[in-house]
């Protein structure tokens, strides 16, 4: 399962990238600090999860490419 990370908290996104990776079946394919920047990774690396804090600057009104 390839799973991508989100959040403005750099310590939360590190952690948690941390944790998943200790598991076999997930791959962390990638971090990322803002909503543009988490349009930007969904759309190139095509995650089959994405993890994503719902408050931080810049990430309002966005939706992830169908």
């Amino acid at each position: 399962m390839r799973v991508l990370i989100v959040d403005d908290d750099a310590i939360v996104a590190g952690s948690l990238a941390t944790i998943l990776a200790a598991e076999d079946d997930i791959e962390v394919i990638g971090t990322g600090g803002s909503g543009p920047e988490a349009v930007e990774l969904y759309a190139r690396e095509q995650p089959d999860i994405l993890l994503m804090d719902i408050q931080m600057p810049r990430a309002t009104d966005w939706r992830p490419p169908s």
